[in-house]
């Protein structure tokens, strides 16, 4: 799709050989000489020596308008010489159409990940009772849309966990958010998308009025903003105080 120059070295060459000698001609016999040449261009034994000029119908259409114009009597070069700007930028913007094309398209694919993200949590909020390992691979199908670093914290209710082992609401809320990092790393999602895994145990409530509500327990997944969170940016300068 994306090539390099069409046109090469031997190329321009060729083509100021071939001028130079349709010049030479004019010169030496009159412009009336040309035009043969300029109205059958096909069967030039001028322009078919010079086969890469010959078979770009695009430039021997070019060449032979600007001559035409001078075999009738237009010698200004000044006005040909708008003339010939004014169709070369014509075929600029011609040719310019494709790369502004693939360029548009470019900036609408970030668009359509948002869409297709966008629909993902629509179809996962309809699947919310669905299983964990369902669930999961619905949730990483929308994140891998995307391509932010991921934060997950796990939360309890205010009930104390009931363990043998010693464990509290902080180390099982820390448990469930590795969980989840598992769940969606099994689903897809690369370990390194993750900055960290934190449990709050009953600290950060969805129902502070209702602490004690199993909706307490859940699963936070954020989207780390790459503006904000960026670790690459140099330091800020020193700030300067002065007593008034």
């Amino acid at each position: 799709m994306i090539k390099g120059p069409k046109y090469k070295k031997a190329d321009y060459l060729e083509l100021l050989t071939m001028q130079y000698q349709v010049f030479r001609m004019a010169k030496t016999k009159g412009m009336l000489a040309l035009e043969q040449h300029v109205e059958n261009p096909h069967d030039s034994a001028v322009f078919q020596a010079f086969p890469t000029f010959h078979h770009d119908h695009h430039a021997v259409e070019f060449m032979c308008d600007y001559l035409r114009l001078m075999t009738l009597g237009t010698d200004n070069p000044n006005e040909v010489e708008t003339l010939i700007d004014i169709e070369l930028d014509v075929h600029h913007h011609e040719a310019d159409h494709v790369a502004h094309a693939l360029n548009t398209m470019a900036e609408s694919f970030p668009g359509l990940g948002t869409v297709a993200a966008v629909l993902g949590v629509i179809v996962t909020m309809g699947s919310i009772s669905e299983p964990p390992e369902i669930l999961g691979g619905l949730i990483a199908s929308v994140i891998e849309r995307l391509p932010n670093k991921l934060k997950i914290s796990g939360h309890t209710d205010s009930e104390p966990f009931r363990s043998t082992t010693g464990k509290t609401n902080w180390e099982l809320s820390l448990e469930r958010a590795n969980a989840g990092r598992r769940e969606l790393e099994e689903n897809g999602i690369s370990s390194k998308r993750f900055v960290r895994a934190t449990g709050f145990a009953d600290r950060v409530l969805l129902l502070e009025d209702d602490p004690a509500s199993p909706r307490n327990r859940r699963l936070i997944i954020m989207l780390q903003r790459e503006d904000k969170d960026r670790t690459d940016l140099p330091p800020a300068p020193p700030r300067i105080f002065r007593n008034e």
